[in-house]
């Protein structure tokens, strides 16, 4: 499977707020997830930016190959409710970044399914 990604301003919004990153995790498993920050929020390119890594670390550290699907599907809400957590905390913890928030999409796919 080859891993290609790429994002877009868009026409409404003169900055992209977008961060995402796709890898393999395995010779059978691969991810990609996508978040872009809430552009009328605070802090939202912060927000997406902590949440691809976050997700992306989780996952990388997480996965085993032994792993049923329903261990995968636990494993992929836990990375993002792990993030939900971290943004939740920075947020709190700094004016700055109070109010920030982000959408994820993601998909973890292993032999040919997602």
């Amino acid at each position: 499977m080859k891993i290609f990604s790429k994002t877009d301003t868009g026409r409404v919004r003169k900055a992209n707020q977008d961060a995402y990153f796709a890898g393999r995790i395995a010779d059978s498993a691969v991810f990609a997830v996508v978040c872009d920050g809430m552009g009328g929020a605070n802090a939202g390119n912060v927000a997406s930016q902590n949440a691809v890594r976050h997700i992306s670390e989780y996952l990388i550290k997480s996965y085993r190959d032994s792993m049923r699907a329903d261990e995968i599907e636990k494993m992929v809400r836990n990375a993002v409710i792990s993030a939900n957590i971290r943004l939740y905390d920075m947020s709190v913890g700094n004016a700055a970044l109070s109010g920030m928030g982000t959408t994820v999409v993601l998909a973890f796919i292993r032999d040919g399914c997602a």
